[in-house]
């Protein structure tokens, strides 16, 4: 593993508002992506219907109108559309049909329970995740937003307590933002999560202006300028490392515009991608087997129904999560449950 000196990026902008709806999220991300980008034009990928069609006269914007089903693959597309035409910035409004929409992450996991039902919705959604942060594109995100209710215990009783609002989106989600806006009532914002350095030059006062959007693109520019082509082809590069294919076999498969920018690849990548081939060329070459889904679900369910909590496991065999216990040690755990069990 390379340590070298830290260095800011002039990586593009991700950027989300969220508010309760007619709250002017889809009015404040055409402003600040106008003023990111000046004159090139905005590409809006809509899942509201067309209503960002009310703008169409103050704003100089093209649509994508993205119908169900809002899996995160079609979101991934979209963006990727958008991407190739050229667009600098792109506002998805709204990312919250991704997780609640139809077809959506939750919809997925509906009818299953445990690790079957989130384990196909969390590999879409996070390969959705990985795409947004090697965009090579500045993307404003809109999401709607929901109270944030949590049952806890005052005085021997049980009470609701509203802690605010939250997006509507995987909980992890505003965390991956440069910026987090929060929308207050009539088109107030206000920063939820910011850089220290931009968030004091940007000064919001109640409202959006393209200034705010001028000011973070002069952030971002005075960090080091990247290859956008090689980060996006790098993405590729590592996924398919990952699946034990050797660099010389994945550059022959690659077009000839593809090889021309897989050939600006530094010495220091280059290494990455034998390291990571020859790690997964094959797993159980290395290390233990490892159970199956259905195995561990099957563990799973068998801790619930006994109320064993499977926290003792992971540190009993330094795993995370039960999909990381070693095949060897399958039935050593379910015999460990079924005495537990017998005993209850």
């Amino acid at each position: 593993m390379e340590i070298k000196k830290a260095e800011r990026k002039a990586i593009p902008a991700i950027i989300c508002f969220y508010g309760k709806s007619g709250g002017g999220k889809t009015y404040s991300a055409l402003k600040l992506a106008q003023g990111l980008i000046g004159n090139n034009r905005i590409c809006l990928i809509d899942t509201e219907n067309g209503r960002a069609s009310h703008y169409a006269d103050e704003f100089d914007f093209d649509v994508i109108d993205l119908a169900p089903p809002f899996t995160p693959a079609r979101y991934i597309e979209a963006i990727n559309a958008a991407q190739k035409e050229g667009y600098k910035a792109i506002v998805i409004d709204s990312i919250s049909h991704e997780w609640e929409g139809t077809g959506g992450c939750l919809e997925m996991a509906e009818g299953k329970s445990g690790l079957q039902a989130w384990a196909l919705p969390k590999e879409k959604h996070r390969k959705l995740m990985n795409m947004l942060l090697q965009a090579k594109s500045h993307i404003i995100f809109c999401a709607r937003a929901k109270y944030d209710l949590e049952q806890v215990k005052i005085g021997g009783k049980t009470e609701i307590v509203n802690k605010g609002l939250v997006p509507i989106q995987e909980k992890n989600f505003p965390f991956e933002m440069l910026i987090t806006f929060r929308m207050e009532e009539k088109g107030k914002v206000v920063i939820e999560k910011c850089v220290k350095s931009l968030e004091s030059s940007l000064k919001i006062d109640g409202f959006i202006t393209e200034d705010h959007g001028r000011i973070i693109a002069d952030w971002i520019n005075k960090g080091k300028q990247i290859d956008l082509e090689v980060k996006e082809l790098q993405v590729e590069a590592r996924e398919e490392a990952m699946k034990g294919k050797s660099a010389k076999d994945w550059f022959n498969s690659l077009d000839e515009k593809k090889q021309i920018i897989a050939k600006r690849f530094d010495n220091s990548f280059k290494a990455e991608l034998a390291r990571i081939a020859k790690d997964f060329i094959s797993p159980n070459l290395n290390e233990e087997e490892l159970i199956d889904s259905e195995k561990a679900f099957e563990l799973e369910e068998l801790a619930k129904k006994v109320k064993y909590d499977l926290n003792t496991i992971y540190q009993v065999y330094k795993i995370d999560s039960i999909i990381q216990l070693p095949l060897s040690k399958y039935q050593d755990v379910k015999s460990k449950l079924g005495e537990v069990n017998a005993n209850s």
